[in-house]
């Protein structure tokens, strides 16, 4: 499966997160037509994180940003 919905992608963002700790991840293209924070957790970890998305429309697009948010202040999300 394509996008976020795949556990082997899931896998492979984990570990980039992992790797290179950064304070907003943005990915396109999730495929996921709803976003909670179980799986931003997920994929984030533990530590203390928001997040806003679009949602997928049929088996296309999609968005998702989480942030840190001790480290980011986000001031509006649509």
């Amino acid at each position: 499966m394509c996008g976020l919905g795949g556990w082997e992608k899931r896998k492979e963002v984990k570990e980039l997160m992992r790797e290179k700790a950064p304070l907003v991840l943005c990915i396109q293209e999730t495929k996921l037509q709803f976003i909670d924070d179980f799986l931003c957790t997920s994929l984030w970890g533990p530590t203390n994180h928001d997040f806003s998305y679009s949602p997928s429309v049929g088996a296309s697009g999609g968005l998702v940003t989480i942030w840190d948010t001790s480290e980011v202040e986000v001031w509006l999300t649509t």
